[in-house]
């Protein structure tokens, strides 16, 4: 077993591709079957089948393999408990060899390392080399695959694909062999072969264990000279991982605390059958709670496959099966395109594929990397604008919102980012900062709401007519949300149609061009809102001092675009005199107020210390010291509470100067800020001799 030139037939059928391929390599130690099994597929008919028939014996027989024996002794006898002389164990008896690859990640002699991982390489390959999934699928072999030729894992891809028709004892050992192969692309021959410029390209310092070359691949698939057999193979594998978290060896080992935590009992581990995509799905909703970072980093891989390609999110995938077949059978499974085609669709699909396709949704509009669309047209804005905000949380698109009216923002970018936002209106679940906030009073007060999935907006608008009683962190993003509505205002749209017959009257009918300009409507609106509000609380004296900002996107804190003068919208005063809101557009544009105005007086602390001062003299003496909304909220001082501030104000200023003076008389202390010297003149000397 050791030297060629002891076995005549092989002697005889590859000396010929010896001499070719392996001419400098002495006999001996297996050095020449070593190199002669290197160039397999390139070898002559004749030598390439002894070749294959001595590995057959081989993985069936230890005593075959000297060099295993010897490198491998310690963890022979400690990892697979064998006792006894190997010299004198049974023909044909595999099971030392099949336990050295079952603990082949926990073996440090790395040279017996390698040897064991030569030998999975085989069994991946080709299924003669394979013992254990040989003898258990013989019979299934035979009768689905039985026209399938060995070698390049084909009868092993042929198996799979008929996974469910297969004995349980297939099955399952079918099973145990997939999540073995799956942590080396050395055990992939397929994608190794369909791959080897694209490793040399750009992975080619990357590690094989743990699938970590693979995942490369898998981040460089979308380049421009990535090869398409190679792409294919990587869609392959990932097609193949999102149907079990245990064919990903990393996010096995990193979640397997977390699923234990968060997913138990989604899935038979004994049966061989797939886990369908169920704990991915799990962990991907679950995500926030996951503990482990490797574990989060690992999720996060995987929803950036899903979001690429629909196959890859298993469950969504069978949903919108017939989706796809009648909207989007032309389209490319690859870069979000047939996400993007059922969107399109999206009143025309499926109720199961139209929730399926809402809850990805949800997931991307919490992190841009998970948003392709938005990724690839606002690549440079995003390095220009927002190069140091990390993402998740929504951190990236709102940073994109605030300079979105910037003279370098790109139209391609600003289009998406306005259809980002005025898609949120449909459903609150896609705008992160309102989900967050907002998630008890939804579960407490809009529950039978949400339940509905529904993309009409319906918890919005149950938010709005229950504002008084939902929290003040909700109140606030809401307000947001609807000013945001308003800052891309479009006709008939979700949240804010309630105001088109007023912004037609007021607002387009003298600036028809107005609806094109982001902010230009919410800033009519605004102002209309400011002046109905004094004529019926009567014009106050602090609300002049406020001023509004020019229009700008969101703050880095998360607030909306501020309200602009009527000049800056294009309308003079007297174009709004007289302009009244109808109720149902005031209660949404009070709400949607601009967060700078009311900071202006809830958030200074002057006005705070006053407003509670005045409160109780309203409440004490009955007289309205304190101009309010219609929600009772003090917008500002009148003019009677001027005249008691003033009063307060001088009663405080004589108090204080009488404690002073009371103090000062107490210390023997002068009310004079100098000193007082008084010389006194005496009378002349010779006065004073004289009168002697």
């Amino acid at each position: 077993a050791d030297d060629i030139r002891l076995s005549p037939r092989l002697f005889a059928k590859c000396m010929p591709d010896k001499r070719k391929f392996c001419k400098d390599v002495e006999p001996g130690n297996a050095r020449a079957k070593d190199c002669l099994e290197e160039h397999r597929k390139e070898l002559s008919g004749p030598c390439q089948e002894e070749i294959d028939a001595m590995i057959e014996k081989r993985v069936r027989d230890l005593r075959l393999d000297s060099r295993l024996r010897s490198t491998c002794e310690n963890e022979i006898f400690n990892m697979c408990a064998f006792q006894g002389d190997l010299d004198d164990m049974d023909t044909y008896d595999s099971t030392v060899i099949n336990c050295l690859q079952d603990f082949n990640a926990e073996i440090k002699n790395t040279e017996c390392k390698r040897l064991v991982k030569k030998y999975i390489a085989l069994a991946s390959e080709d299924i003669r080399f394979d013992v254990p999934l040989a003898e258990a699928c013989a019979d299934d072999r035979q009768k689905f695959c039985s026209a399938v030729a060995p070698g390049s894992a084909r009868v092993f891809r042929c198996l799979t694909n008929q996974r469910t028709q297969l004995s349980p004892i297939c099955r399952a050992t079918l099973f145990d062999e997939e999540v073995r192969f799956s942590e080396n692309i050395d055990f992939r021959i397929p994608m190794k072969e369909a791959c080897t410029e694209e490793l040399k390209t750009y992975c080619k310092d990357v590690p094989h264990d743990n699938a970590l070359v693979i995942s490369c691949l898998s981040e460089k698939k979308n380049e421009k000279d990535f090869g398409k057999a190679c792409k294919k193979e990587v869609q392959e594998y990932e097609h193949e991982v999102s149907q079990d978290y245990r064919f990903n060896p990393r996010l096995k080992k990193s979640c397997d605390k977390d699923i234990k935590e968060l997913c138990p009992g989604l899935c038979n581990e004994n049966d061989g059958n797939v886990c369908g995509g169920k704990v991915l799905r799990c962990l991907s909703d679950h995500s926030s709670q996951i503990k482990a970072k490797n574990c989060q980093k690992e999720v996060y891989y995987f929803e950036k496959m899903e979001v690429s390609d629909y196959k890859n999110d298993i469950i969504l995938a069978e949903a919108c099966r017939w989706d796809v077949d009648k909207f989007c059978s032309t389209v490319p499974a690859g870069q979000g395109q047939v996400h993007k085609c059922l969107r399109e669709h999206r009143k025309q699909l499926s109720e199961n594929c139209r929730k399926e396709e809402l809850l990805l949704e949800e997931k991307e509009s919490s992190n841009i990397e998970l948003n392709v669309g938005l990724l690839k047209a606002c690549k440079d804005e995003r390095k220009l604008f927002c190069k140091d905000v990390q993402p998740g949380q929504a951190r990236v698109f709102r940073c994109l919102a605030e300079n979105m009216n910037d003279a370098d923002f790109g139209t391609p970018c600003k289009n998406i980012v306005i259809n980002k936002l005025q898609r949120r209106q449909n459903n609150w679940k896609l705008d992160p900062p309102l989900r967050r906030a907002c998630r008890e009073d939804v579960a407490d007060k809009c529950a039978a709401e949400d339940s509905k999935n529904s993309e009409d907006g319906l918890v919005y608008k149950c938010l709005v007519d229950k504002y008084e009683d939902i929290k003040e962190g909700c109140q606030k993003e809401l307000g947001r949300a609807i000013h945001m509505a308003f800052f891309t205002w479009t006709p008939d749209a979700v949240l804010t149609k309630d105001c088109d017959e007023d912004i037609n009257k007021y607002c387009l009918a003298a600036r028809p061009n107005m609806a094109s300009r982001p902010g230009a409507v919410g800033s009519c609106l605004a102002n209309i809102l400011e002046r109905q509000e004094r004529t019926s609380s009567g014009r106050s004296l602090l609300e002049p001092a406020v001023t509004t900002p020019a229009p700008a996107a969101a703050s880095t804190t998360g607030s909306t675009p501020a309200a602009i003068t009527s000049a800056s919208s294009g309308l003079n005063a007297k174009a709004l005199q007289g302009a009244t809101l109808s109720d149902k557009c005031y209660v949404l544009a009070d709400i949607a107020e601009p967060p700078n105005i009311k900071q202006a007086f809830d958030n200074s602390l002057s006005f705070a210390l006053l407003k509670s001062q005045l409160d109780k003299l309203d409440a004490a003496t009955g007289i309205p010291l304190v101009n309010r909304d219609r929600r009772g909220t003090a917008r500002a001082i009148s003019l009677s509470g001027w005249v008691a501030l003033l009063g307060i104000t001088a009663m405080g200023a004589l108090i204080l100067f009488g404690a002073v003076t009371a103090y000062r008389r107490f210390r023997g202390l002068s009310d004079r800020d100098y000193s007082l010297v008084v010389k006194q003149q005496h009378p002349p000397a010779h006065g004073r001799e004289g009168h002697k």
